[in-house]
């Protein structure tokens, strides 16, 4: 029988030698001071890292247990690893468990409170972070993501894609009910799980952690692209329900009746800055693009209708 836990925190990891010790030890400082009660354990989900990485995790100096857990040789992906991580926390009875990415450099132990507080005490479902970035960090997100999420899914959440989260047992259970496909398995399991939240109805929230300082996703952006946008495209295709050729005839999807856009709840807590880059640079408001109101509300004013179904998708058609 598998050891109980209260709470679980993951740590996702490929090759993180070396900012995963500090990581894994201001977690287990943040669970120390703010969830003394709660009995935790943190637990690295690996992709068999060629380098250091385990070893690493497994010298951090915490007092919460640790455990390291691999796929396969061989098999690589975010979402591999996540599957591993959900495995165990609906093993282990777990209440709630939050995710911190295993390359941060700017994480704090308050990091640990803000994220689990809403879902620990205020019952929310899925935590999703506030950062304080510079302007052209987030490329993915901000001029993609989060523009049609808003304006396709009708829910303002900043950051769909947020390698740093909470989550309740209902929500895990939920994720792992659905069915994956390859680029789930991949970078595609973040837009994944927040839009499975979205349309499943889940109390989602916001909490700003302030400056997010990271490793470059640079090397990695071309396979992220695809992933991501892969599993954008056909979550919220299914959600719309869109006809084989909107644009000749078909009902307009539900995506895009014109309907309010539903803010998710936001915690900021006191200085903690989410309206500049890291570092003081450039200031970058939270929600900054006008665009994604004409992105929601242009296929009503111009008669064209935007998505296909599977097998066709991701395309744009305008």
């Amino acid at each position: 029988m598998a050891e109980h836990f209260d709470v679980v925190v993951g740590i996702p990891s490929y090759k993180e030698e070396s900012t995963i010790k500090n990581v894994a030890e201001m977690a287990s400082r943040g669970l120390e001071i703010y969830f003394p009660g709660e009995k935790a354990v943190i637990v690295n989900c690996d992709n068999a890292s060629p380098d250091g990485t385990r070893e690493a995790f497994l010298s951090a100096e915490t007092s919460a247990p640790k455990k390291y857990i691999s796929t396969p040789e061989g098999v690589r992906g975010k979402g591999a690893n996540f599957e591993n991580l959900f495995s165990f926390f609906l093993s282990s009875g777990a209440g709630w468990g939050l995710v911190v990415d295993a390359d941060i450099r700017s994480i704090t132990p308050e990091w640990i409170r803000h994220l689990g507080e809403p879902v620990a005490e205020k019952g929310f479902d899925l935590v999703t972070p506030l950062y304080a970035r510079h302007q052209f960090d987030g490329t993915i997100t901000n001029h993609l993501v989060y523009p049609l999420v808003f304006a396709l899914a009708g829910v303002d959440v900043r950051q769909p894609i947020g390698g740093d989260f909470a989550f309740s047992r209902r929500m895990c259970a939920h994720w792992t009910r659905q069915e994956w496909s390859a680029h789930v398995r991949q970078y595609g399991i973040d837009v994944y799980m927040t839009l499975k939240a979205i349309m499943g109805g889940f109390a989602i929230c916001e909490s700003g952690l302030g400056s997010k300082v990271h490793k470059a996703s640079a090397p990695k952006v071309g396979e992220m692209f695809t992933q991501v946008v892969y599993t954008l495209f056909s979550l919220l295709a299914e959600k719309a329900g869109v006809c084989e050729d909107p644009c000749m005839g078909g009902e307009v999807p539900s995506a895009w009746d014109g309907s309010r856009v539903r803010r998710v709840e936001r915690f900021v807590p006191p200085r903690v800055r989410t309206d500049q880059g890291s570092g003081g640079k450039t200031p970058f408001p939270l929600r900054p693009f006008p665009h994604a109101h004409h992105v929601r509300h242009g296929p009503l004013q111009y008669g064209r209708h935007a998505l296909v179904p599977a097998g066709v998708h991701p395309v744009l058609r305008v």
